[in-house]
């Protein structure tokens, strides 16, 4: 990952930044607002942008990581075995033809096997931290319509769970989705000198993050 994968990071404020210490997009991603403003025409707000940003960016990278990992996992188990397939193939006397109706039951049942895992979690949180975390998948999905749908969706879907109460079963993605927002949130109220609710923020942002250690 470079620091121009960074959104608003093109090559000269990547130089910028270098000369600043931050070579990195984790560097960035850990980075406080106040770090970054040392950067010309770089406010507190773009300084959060560009964190949260770099947030996105690694968890995006994580992920591709361990699809590329499986695929080649895959291929290779695929290689090893092809011989012995053949050779049984070959014995095999022909199955016989399932009908449509059975057929579909077996459709549908792999489709809900190779859908996307999900983990049971459930948040304890005061009647305030729950608007704390509401406000932040709102403002998060508002947010990131335009340059990252998958993420902003995600934030939606975590809304709609949440509904049920604070025991819910998120996937990878809605559960990092959590994490982003609420980052953003304690960031902005940490910015606008927010004390009490910055304090709120954060107590969520402990639970997602311990949530993340267990299951991902």
């Amino acid at each position: 990952m470079e620091l121009t994968d960074i959104t608003g990071v093109g090559p000269s404020r990547a130089d910028d930044l270098v000369e600043l210490g931050f070579e990195t997009v984790e560097a960035i991603a850990e980075a406080e607002p106040d770090d970054l403003t040392d950067l010309n025409r770089v406010g507190e707000d773009k300084a959060l942008e560009m964190i949260v940003d770099a947030q996105n960016v690694l968890d995006e990278g994580e992920e591709s990581v361990e699809e590329e990992e499986s695929i080649t996992f895959d291929e290779e188990e695929d290689d090893s075995t092809e011989d012995e397939v053949t050779e049984e193939e070959s014995e095999i006397e022909e199955e016989p033809e399932i009908e449509e109706e059975d057929r579909s039951e077996v459709e549908e049942e792999a489709s809900e096997e190779t859908g996307p895992e999900e983990y049971e979690i459930s948040f304890e949180l005061t009647d305030e931290q729950h608007e704390v975390l509401i406000t932040a998948l709102l403002d998060s999905h508002t947010d990131l319509m335009s340059n990252n749908r998958s993420r902003s969706m995600a934030c939606k879907d975590v809304l709609t769970k949440l509904r049920d109460g604070s025991t819910m079963h998120l996937t990878r993605e809605e559960l990092n989705a959590v994490h982003a927002a609420m980052r953003e949130r304690r960031l902005s109220y940490q910015g606008n000198n927010h004390i009490d609710l910055m304090h709120e923020a954060m107590a969520i942002e402990e639970q997602v993050a311990a949530a993340r250690q267990e299951y991902l």
